[in-house]
């Protein structure tokens, strides 16, 4: 079996802060509370950098932008008018849980091949039935042996058909075993993917300053004061914001979702039945 473990390179900086920054969660479980509260503010300005770097990729065709127009209304609709708040979470949860481990490819810059999706197996099982176990009420069916067992099962099957160990292998394995620990210490779902929402805002605000250092960097200062002023209004909004209440705090939380929903669908890889252009790597 290959390894692949090269330090000279961004996916090494993102295992040892990333690693580092679930070590501090479990050791200050307090934390992974403010986790999803920070999120809810840095997540409109994580999908307006998003749109940001497809205007700058010259990747927003007229086809693509009506799309998403309509997307956008529609999933307002669904989410304001007809389902509960508690549909609508668990709903947008099991859609970021796939978007989160999808993104981990880019962010570790490995290649789509079998032996990585085989690696992104275990976590997104393990987050859906989680989350499924929390909200429907299944502890009785979905115990802690269980998930070890599961764990350990696909652990097995995975070493035995995977060619190389690589920075997503070993990602997606620091991410199971962080589940499984939050799991053992009674922590929700929902406060788990909290902690990933920040994991995941956190290294791609990063990334396109990485991309830029490498490949322009005389248009990295420039996106740079731009990421900082988009998340310093929304603290600046939310922290003036008059106000308050169980309304407000209900209303909060569906646009966060519905916002959540349509970037999810508005990136890759859905993004691509939308009229999105696919890397030249993927086309």
């Amino acid at each position: 079996m290959k390894v692949n473990l090269p330090r000279n390179s961004f996916s090494f900086f993102k295992i040892v802060t990333g690693t580092s920054f679930l070590i501090l969660v479990a050791c200050f479980n307090k934390i992974a509370a403010l986790a999803f509260i920070s999120a809810t503010l840095v997540g409109r300005a994580h999908s307006i950098g998003a749109w940001l770097a497809m205007w700058r990729a010259k990747k927003l065709t007229l086809k693509y932008v009506m799309f998403m127009l309509i997307l956008a209304l529609v999933v307002s609709y669904w989410g304001t008018q007809i389902v509960p708040l508690i549909t609508l979470a668990f709903v947008t949860h099991i859609l970021f849980t796939f978007h989160f481990i999808f993104d981990e490819f880019e962010l570790q810059e490995e290649s789509r091949g079998m032996h990585n999706l085989l690696s992104s197996v275990s976590p997104t099982l393990i987050m859906v039935l989680y989350l499924s176990r929390d909200y429907y009420n299944l502890f009785t069916v979905f115990t802690f042996t269980f998930f070890v067992i599961l764990a350990v099962t696909l652990l097995i099957l995975e070493l035995l058909y995977i060619r190389e160990i690589n920075w997503f292998f070993v990602q997606t394995k620091v991410l199971t075993f962080f589940m499984l620990l939050s799991m053992y210490a009674g922590v929700k779902g929902s406060m788990v993917l909290g902690v990933f929402l920040i994991f995941h805002y956190f290294f791609w605000f990063i990334y396109p300053v990485y991309k830029l250092h490498k490949y322009k960097r005389e248009e990295r200062d420039g996106l740079i004061f731009i990421l900082l002023l988009i998340v310093s209004s929304n603290f600046y909004i939310s922290g003036n914001s008059e106000i308050l209440g169980e309304k407000f705090f209900d209303l909060a939380l569906r646009v966060f979702y519905i916002g959540t929903i349509v970037h999810i669908f508005s990136t890759a890889p859905f993004g691509y039945y939308f009229g999105l252009a696919k890397p030249k790597v993927y086309a």
